[in-house]
């Protein structure tokens, strides 16, 4: 179960204060997550205010593809993993065209949408400076929502070869 799975299930999403709400088993006696000093190996808890809208936010943000046949570019919004497989599968597709996008049931002679500036400012901009074109603290470069078991492409690959858990 992820910390995100956990934080929907458990209702307590964006608490700051989750090591508490998890429990182990420590020779036969339920402790607190918090008392039971596991977390000196997770580096990543309480660095940011609301972590979880930090997690969704950074990372996985709008990405296009280039219809192969008109070279129009169509935006693939990231939210979910099926939105991000979508994405994926269309990404390595080199004879990927505008009949196969997946919201919309459109052709390469229909015009693209005008992005607007404020909807590129908050999906595609970086928190660091406004004009960044994807540095690694606002793309990612590979993680476990992004790369996939069932692929066969080098890059997803190579992730699940050399990750560790």
């Amino acid at each position: 179960m992820t910390l995100d799975q956990f934080e929907k299930h458990a209702g307590k999403e964006g608490a700051r204060d989750w090591k508490s709400s998890i429990w182990v088993h420590i020779n036969d006696e339920k402790v607190p997550l918090k008392k039971a000093k596991l977390l000196q190996y997770y580096k990543h808890y309480s660095n940011v205010a609301n972590w979880t809208s930090y997690r969704k936010r950074v990372y996985h943000r709008d990405e296009f593809v280039t219809c192969s046949t008109c070279k129009t570019r169509r935006r693939f919004h990231l939210g979910t993993n099926k939105e991000l497989r979508t994405y994926h599968d269309a990404a390595i597709n080199q004879s990927w065209t505008c009949a196969d996008w997946p919201y919309d049931k459109i052709t390469c002679s229909d015009d693209k949408k005008k992005d607007s500036r404020k909807f590129c400012k908050i999906y595609r901009g970086c928190p660091l400076s406004p004009t960044c074109s994807g540095c690694p603290k606002c793309k990612c470069s590979g993680c476990v929502r992004c790369r996939f078991l069932d692929c066969k492409c080098l890059s997803c690959i190579s992730f699940m070869h050399h990750a560790k858990p």
